[in-house]
């Protein structure tokens, strides 16, 4: 079942086109507004995105960097000591045995 519009009229019968005109301009300066809104909001968010492009830009190779100095120093380090517990007690039982004979052991 479908209900019957609804129109609003004059006194006199005749068609209010006055209230449909400014119920239809109140609508479409509210969505002049709405459009203003959403625009400048997408307007925000392509700032914000390409704020932190240019920041990530600007500080990832500065992290990678420092990150790639920190892993040559920890190479670095771990050339001068030995990795692995057997292996450091491998290498101070060698050295014992070194300084117990006089520098004379068999490598």
């Amino acid at each position: 079942m479908t209900q019957p519009q609804i129109i609003r009229r004059q006194t006199d019968g005749l068609i209010d086109f006055d209230f449909y005109r400014a119920e239809t301009t109140a609508l479409r300066r509210q969505a002049m507004r709405d459009a203003r809104t959403l625009r400048t909001a997408g307007l925000a968010v392509a700032v914000q995105a390409a704020v932190v492009g240019l920041v990530l830009s600007l500080a990832v190779p500065a992290w990678l960097a420092a990150r790639a100095q920190a892993s040559d120093a920890d190479i670095r380090a771990a050339k001068e000591q030995p990795m692995w517990p057997l292996r450091a007690r491998a290498e101070q039982l060698r050295l014992r045995l070194v300084n117990a004979t006089g520098g004379n052991a068999v490598h």
